[in-house]
């Protein structure tokens, strides 16, 4: 068990307490060996230049820790600004050191130790808390009293601020080194300037212990004679080990007396078979006591081995070689690592035999090649005709011990093989006692197969001539013979003379072979009958009917030819075709029939053309004129009003007008109908105004015709209006308007539409106006009979300002008479204004002050002083439970039990202005409390707690109490207004004397703290 001191040092209550605790480490797998964490009873101690109230309490808040409930912190105790208290300026340059004790850390010197530790300076709610140029954090290491080279963890710079949680240094102690501490420095010269120092500890991967006996993991203590092994024991970390004892002939190979030389190479050499020891002596670096090891090593001769097998074999023959060794093989050529092996060439084999204190033993075996048959030559014969087996083989050798084989599995003394067909032989050749040889393939060959093709050119039609073709596969002249009907022959390969239909045959000859016997089949077909037909004469625009027929349809091919190019070959083709000759071909397997022609004959529509001779006027005669193109040979049909009909070319009985009808037919064919619309001469008119209009415009009538003669106008309109004027300007109310005009007795009349749309009549209203107010202008009244909608408003303030809303807001800056002017403007641009006076008068302003400024429980009465200008009335509003008054400078008492409130003050002038003001008010509960110096816990029934009383204006829930022995132990806490310490620590009670306490607790109506130290005297 390792005990360290830490010593700390703190001021409370402006008095120096030095606290003293002890922690208890224990070896692990990281060891720390002396920690400072800010807490009572952290292990490592140290002094420091000290800290203000403020600096403490921030040291507990979240921002400036990283473990427990507090960290470390120096500075806040100088002259100089405090931006908290809203303090400014610079005050002495003051070093800020935390210099921690010595600590001994002998009993982990074999290993390298780690320090490690969190620093800042950062701490919320204000800026200017951070370190200026000049202002650098310093480290320096002493390592067994001997100062290091220091280090800078931070330069100061424009405030430059650095959170504890995102700042920790590394520090490594060497092996060897007993003793370590270190100081880190600052110097600043404000009050608001702090180190805060958090979760300090060393650690060591392990603590120094004896050195071990060394553990031999030797596997194998039997070693062959002239053999190189390694010997190793297992490595402890920081520990050195030396090698000796080694016999004459032998020699170490690796580095002796090293922190690797856990593993040491003996070369044995020349040393006899026999016993030997070698021993291994640890040490480390920083020194420790000795338990040396020894081993015993045992040295053997090498043994002998031998391969068995065979020592002649075939080629292509399988053999296997044995080793004596059961195990430990290892065969070449092949890598093999079994006793037996198979081997398929002649030639040396080696076995390397690994024995288990030896190393490798290697023997050898040499196998030799047996000589093959002798063969002279092997012949053969080929077949004579495609399809024969009459092939033979013969093998010839001069010795007289061999058999024949053509598989490999059936032998025979005989040398020559018969009546074999063609194909591919292998063959194989064995010695008696001897070797069996494979020799190359044979293949008997047969000549090519002669085969006799047959074909003809047909079919035929009839009187074509008849062509048969012939053809061998043969590659020798061959001789060909026709058969045929009616006794028909020819020796010709490809004979003409053939007449008839019918069934030929061909058999061809060749080198004394014959193919096989060849046919073919002549097919005459009878030629077919033409006719074609249309179902004409037509008219220009009918569809052409063609028509053909042939003794056989079916299965019949038909071609049609025609002028324009026309083509076909359907059997009766339709369609808007040209006049001429088309002719037809009929196709028949194959076969054409003679060309046969109809001639189609198109008769041309004519053309009907009606018209009438003008002018006409209804109830005197009608001239209608009809004509055809062409004219020759046509006849007329006319159709009109009432019944009409004629069959005149241009007759003149007709007397109406309307719609006449004429149709024309030439040689059968009809024309389209031709229409002519007969209507009487009346003239053109025009008439229309110059509206819409709005209500009060001149309405212009406007009347215009092309035709040209005496005319007399005649205009009617609404509520009788009446006028022979061309282009009247007198109408006057909405409605349809109608002119009628004569010119020659020939009447045309005409009407438009008059609209005119209503102007709006504008009205508007506004409040009487206070200066700065925002007044409310009011259109309502204004309006526009239907079907008018207002669709803009133009309103003029008469102060510079305008607006385009229906009810708009203004604030007039100065006071006065001003014109106001509303415009307004309907959808069909009709408008209408309307301007009136109004005066702005002066606004009052309200403002108030109250005593005192910060009302607190104890007395909430508070006094309100009235400071309002250009005000004849007044309405407070207390901002509590609808409390209100109309004097002019009130009092109020709130309640006892404190809280924010908002005072409203609402000032009027004559003219009913007003103006608001608004303040808020805190009525805060005093900090009362009564903390007892005495307190007797010896089991009566009086004072047997130290409980702290607070009565008023604390958080509750920010409670806390800490309790100190004389040494700074802590020994009791609280977070419980109404817990309080009983006199005793973990059960026991602890002896009458002075003890310190610690209270830090919120103020419930602010982010303000307490933070209290005192003493309490324990009496028994």
């Amino acid at each position: 068990m390792i005990v360290f001191l830490k010593h700390q040092t703190y001021c409370l209550s402006r008095k120096l307490v030095v606290l003293f605790t002890f922690s208890t480490f224990f070896a692990s797998a990281q060891v720390t060996v002396g920690f400072q964490g800010g807490e009572p009873g952290d292990s490592w101690g140290y002094t420091s230049t000290g800290s203000s109230a403020l600096a403490l309490y921030e040291a507990t808040m979240t921002p400036n820790k990283v473990t427990g409930t507090q960290s470390l912190v120096v500075g806040g105790n100088t002259g100089g600004g405090n931006c908290f208290d809203t303090g400014s300026g610079n005050g002495p340059a003051t070093p800020r050191t935390f210099t921690f004790n010595a600590l001994d850390v002998s009993s982990s010197s074999n290993y390298t130790r780690t320090l490690t530790f969190n620093w800042g300076n950062r701490f919320p709610a204000c800026s200017g808390t951070g370190w200026d140029s000049g202002e650098n954090l310093v480290f320096r290491a002493y390592h067994d009293g001997v100062a290091q080279a220091p280090v800078t963890l931070a330069t100061g710079n424009n405030n430059a601020q650095f959170s504890i949680h995102s700042n920790q240094y590394t520090w490594s102690i060497p092996a060897c080194v007993t003793s370590f501490y270190f100081v880190l420095s600052i110097t600043t010269n404000r009050a608001d300037e702090l180190l805060f120092l958090d979760d300090v500890r060393v650690t060591t991967p392990e603590l120094n212990g004896p050195l071990t006996q060394p553990q031999f993991t030797v596997t194998n203590p039997t070693v062959c004679e002239g053999a190189t092994e390694t010997y190793a024991v297992v490595q402890e970390n920081g520990v050195m080990y030396t090698w000796s004892g080694l016999p004459a002939g032998a020699s170490f190979v690796s580095p002796n007396g090293t922190a690797n030389s856990h593993a040491m190479t003996i070369d044995w050499g020349t040393v006899p078979p026999g016993s030997y020891t070698i021993t291994v002596t640890p040490s480390t670096a920083c020194g420790g006591p000795e338990t040396p090891a020894t081993t015993t090593i045992i040295i053997t001769p090498p043994p002998v081995y031998t391969i068995s097998g065979p020592t002649e074999m075939c080629a292509g023959e399988t053999i296997t070689l044995t080793s004596s060794s059961a195990s430990g093989n290892m065969w070449t050529p092949g890598g093999q690592t079994s006793q037996v092996i198979t081997v398929t060439n002649p030639g040396t084999y080696s076995v390397a035999v690994s024995f288990a204190s030896c190393g490798v033993q290697t023997v050898s075996h040499t196998i030799v090649l047996k000589p093959d048959p002798v063969i002279t030559s092997v012949n053969h014969t080929d077949i004579s005709c495609f399809g024969e087996n009459d092939g033979t083989i013969t093998i010839l050798s001069p010795q007289t011990d061999l058999e024949f084989s053509m598989d490999g599995i059936a032998y025979t003394p005989l040398n020559n093989f018969t009546g074999l067909s063609a194909g591919t032989y292998p063959l194989w050749v064995r010695q008696t006692g001897g070797c069996t040889i494979a020799l190359p393939t044979v293949q008997i060959s047969e000549p090519e197969e002669l085969i006799a093709q047959a074909s003809n050119t047909g079919p035929y039609c009839s009187g074509e001539q008849i062509v048969l073709h012939g053809t061998s596969s043969g590659t020798s002249t061959p001789v060909y013979n026709w058969t045929g009907p009616a006794g028909y022959t020819s020796t010709v390969q490809n004979p003409t003379d053939a007449t008839s239909a019918g069934n030929y045959t061909l058999t061809v000859t060749a080198n004394g072979c014959s193919s096989e016997m060849a046919s073919t089949t002549v097919t005459i077909h009878a030629l077919p009958i033409a006719v074609a037909s249309d179902t004409g004469p037509y008219c220009t625009g009918d569809i052409i009917q063609l028509m053909g027929t042939t003794a056989n349809p079916a299965g019949a091919n038909y071609q049609w030819t025609g002028p324009n190019g026309f083509t076909s070959s359907a059997q009766n083709p339709q369609g808007i075709l040209a006049a001429g000759a088309y002719q037809l071909i009929v196709t028949e397997n194959g076969c054409n029939s003679a060309p046969s022609v109809t001639n189609v004959v198109i008769h041309e529509i004519p053309v009907a053309q009606a018209a009438y001779l003008t002018p006409f006027c209804p109830g005197t005669p009608l001239q209608l004129v009809g004509n055809a193109i062409p004219a020759t040979g046509a006849s007329y049909q006319w159709a009109g009003p009432n019944g009409y009909t004629s069959t005149a070319q241009s007759p003149t009985d007709a007397t109406e007008v309307g719609n006449y009808v004429l149709l024309v037919s030439v040689n059968g064919c009809a024309s389209t109908p031709a229409t002519v619309n007969v209507l009487p001469d009346v003239p053109v008119l025009n008439v229309s105004n110059t509206g819409p209009y709005c209500e009060g415009e001149t309405v212009i009538l406007t009347a215009t015709t092309p035709s040209a003669g005496a005319i007399t106008w005649s205009w009617e309109g609404p509520a009788g209006y009446t006028s022979s004027v061309q282009n009247p300007s007198d109408a006057v109310v909405p409605g349809t308007y109608t002119l009628t005009i004569n010119i020659n007795n020939c009447v045309s009349t005409a009407a438009t539409d008059v609209v005119i749309y209503p102007n709006p009549v504008v009205v508007f209203t506004a409040a009487t106006p206070c200066l700065n107010d925002a007044t409310v202008f009011s259109s309502e009244g204004t309006y526009v009979a239907a079907p008018g909608i207002i669709s803009e408003w133009h309103w003029d303030f008469g102060n510079g300002i305008s607006a385009y809303t229906d009810n708009p807001i203004c604030s007039y800056q100065n006071s006065g008479t001003f014109d106001v002017t509303l415009k307004v403007t309907t959808t069909e641009n009709c408008t209408a204004s309307h301007t009136q006076s109004i005066t702005v008068v002066d606004s009052p302003r309200a403002d108030f002050y109250f005593a005192p400024e910060t009302p607190m429980t104890i007395n909430p009465l508070v006094n309100f002083t009235n400071t309002s200008q250009h005000a004849v009335s007044y309405l407070w509003d207390f901002g509590y439970m609808g409390y209100t008054s109309e004097m002019y400078s009130p009092s109020f008492t709130y309640p006892e039990g404190g809280g924010g409130y908002i005072v409203t003050l609402i000032a009027y002038n004559e003219a009913g202005c007003a103006d608001t003001v608004r303040k808020p008010i805190g009525v805060k509960e005093e900090v009362i409390y009564y903390i007892p110096n005495t307190f007797t816990p010896d089991g009566d029934e009086f004072n047997q707690n130290f409980t702290p009383v607070f009565t008023s204006g604390i958080d509750p829930t920010s409670y806390f109490l800490a309790v100190y022995n004389r040494w700074g132990e802590l020994i009791f806490e609280s977070h419980d207004v109404l817990t309080g310490w009983d006199g005793t620590y973990r059960g026991e009670v602890v002896p009458t004397g002075m003890y310190t306490w610690n209270i830090r607790v919120k103020h419930k109506h602010s982010d303000a703290h307490e933070n209290i130290v005192g003493h309490v005297s324990l009496l028994r």
